[in-house]
């Protein structure tokens, strides 16, 4: 399942494309596990942004179920 698409023409994506849009954010169900894969945070700066902080921090409970537990 896509959560977030590059639209590539909002930039300039150097030699290597892969379509006007592309998924850089997904989640996958594998059996009773779940994973989440991010191609965003390549550099240190973008971990200080509170909307990647949150992002992460939304992934991990939703990777670990920790979303279902009752909150204090």
């Amino acid at each position: 399942t896509v959560i977030a698409n590059v639209d590539e023409s909002s930039y300039e994506p150097g030699k290597y494309t892969m379509s006007p849009t592309h998924p850089v954010i997904w989640v996958k169900a594998i059996g009773n596990g779940r994973s989440l894969y991010s191609a965003l945070g390549h550099s240190e700066k973008s971990f200080e942004t509170p909307e990647y902080q949150q992002l992460l921090a939304q992934a991990i409970a939703w990777t670990g179920r920790l979303e279902q537990r009752e909150k204090p």
